[in-house]
């Protein structure tokens, strides 16, 4: 067993034990490690380009005017939300709170809402008739 004693003084110079561990092979190992890392990175950037170029060797091209025509998928995204809402909002209003014609031909009038409260408030729900009752 070593004791400190023993040590040789070159190696209590340097802060380590240079005889159980080298810096020539860590630094080596390092080096390979990067050196094939890079090796790698241009391989697989090399054989992504020749598939790209492959890729699109075997696509049609497309026309200008067939481009311009194309619209969005969908969903579509709204570009004016705040006047897309104040006009819905807008619509609602007056169909909640005016009178309006739903159907002519058949006398089919829609009430403001609030009219539509007292009239039931006067008369009441329209009342079921039990089932095994005629009326």
């Amino acid at each position: 067993m070593d004791r400190p004693e023993d040590t040789k003084p070159e190696e209590k110079a340097g802060g380590y034990e240079r005889r159980d561990l080298g810096i020539r092979p860590i630094l080596l190992s390092a080096g390979i490690l990067v050196v094939a890392t890079i090796g790698i990175l241009l391989g697989l950037a090399r054989l992504m380009h020749a598939f790209n170029a492959r890729d699109s060797a075997r696509q049609p091209s497309i026309s200008p005017v067939a481009r311009a025509r194309q619209t969005p998928a969908e969903p579509r995204l709204e570009i004016g939300e705040k006047e897309t809402l104040v006009q819905l909002r807008q619509k609602e209003d007056q169909l909640l709170t005016h009178y309006s014609w739903i159907d002519p031909t058949t006398d089919t009038v829609r009430i403001p809402i609030s009219r539509a409260m007292e009239l039931i408030a006067e008369r009441g729900l329209p009342a079921r008739t039990p089932a095994g009752e005629k009326e």
